[in-house]
């Protein structure tokens, strides 16, 4: 046991430990609290169900927390009480309720008689001795008793007490009680079960086909969980590589587009300089033509002689000739 799990079995100590910090992180996915409704709704089924099965008037819940059940039996016309160690837990149950819960250990007698008591993940957090004591009060005070604790989980460090589920189910035998193997209380946790108060002691063959019966529900919830998370984990991984394809799909339309539009400007270009060029064909074959028509012309032939006294000039000669006859 470690140092943790001895402050949680003090019960000056127990609002420690069972703080604010423990409900927001230790009871699911959810903070555990009045501000998330999903707690509510979730209790309030649990509610429906065990009304509809059992009918009862009066209900106890052993380790009410912050109240969700009591609330919800008193809000479907059924009177309930609740005690819970922790008094933070205490602190957050409905104003309205807070005549009706109240801050104690369940190993502490339980006053009145109730049609049905449900202890639901308590005492998994209890020193076995205290535990056994719980199922003695709770045992006195009714004849019919919705009990879970888990079996498996060893991880959480409140849970000192963690048990098989045939330890329960003799600790209960010893009190009178037997399972009753026809109610399927899985819709809570699937090692649920009811306890009834019996007329002749359940045979341990009894105490161990139900003890089976839990180990399979919990193995087949254990399984439908893990195929579950698979499916979560397929769904993100098929999400994850759609993505990714989207992504490079977006990546080579870019790069294809890049490429379309260097091409077209290529091209541009290209037939840019064609027509320059042909342009500067066009008119050099002009001045070629210019040229001959000039060179083979009767005047340019006429004025040969002169051209060739012309070049043996000099060259100032030649200028002031050439600006006489309106050359430049």
């Amino acid at each position: 046991m470690n140092d943790l799990s001895s402050r949680a079995v003090s019960e000056d100590s127990a609002s420690e430990v069972f703080d604010s910090q423990y409900y927001a992180t230790s009871c699911g996915s959810q903070p555990y609290d009045h501000s998330h409704p999903y707690w509510g709704v979730f209790f309030g089924r649990i509610a429906d169900e065990l009304i509809r099965s059992f009918r009862p008037q009066r209900v106890f819940d052993a380790g009410c927390a912050h109240g969700f059940l009591v609330e919800a039996f008193w809000d479907r016309g059924v009177e309930a009480w609740g005690r819970d160690i922790s008094s933070f837990a205490n602190s957050d149950v409905r104003p309205d309720m807070r005549p009706y819960c109240s801050v104690g250990s369940i190993a502490d007698p339980i006053e009145g008689k109730y049609d049905l008591i449900t202890c639901i993940e308590v005492l998994e957090h209890m020193p076995e001795a205290e535990a056994v004591r719980a199922i003695g009060s709770m045992a006195r005070a009714t004849d019919r008793i919705l009990f879970s604790s888990s079996p498996t989980d060893f991880k959480e460090t409140t849970h000192i007490n963690v048990r098989p589920p045939i330890y329960w189910l003799r600790l209960f035998a010893a009190q009178g009680f037997a399972p009753d193997l026809g109610y399927d209380a899985t819709f809570i946790l699937p090692h649920t079960v009811v306890l009834e108060r019996a007329g002749a002691a359940p045979t341990e063959r009894d105490l161990l086909a139900c003890a089976e019966l839990v180990r399979a529900r919990v193995v087949l919830a254990e399984r439908e969980q893990k195929s579950r998370e698979l499916e979560v984990e397929q769904t993100r991984s098929a999400e994850k590589l759609k993505a990714e394809q989207t992504r490079a799909a977006e990546k080579l339309k870019a790069n294809r587009d890049r490429a379309n539009y260097d091409e077209a400007y290529l091209m541009a270009a290209i037939a840019e300089l064609e027509a320059e060029l042909e342009a500067a064909r066009i008119e050099a074959e002009v001045e070629r033509e210019k040229h001959r028509v000039v060179v083979t012309s009767t005047m340019w032939l006429a004025l040969s002689p002169i051209r060739s006294i012309v070049s043996f000039m000099p060259v100032s000669i030649r200028r002031k000739l050439r600006r006489y006859l309106g050359y430049r």
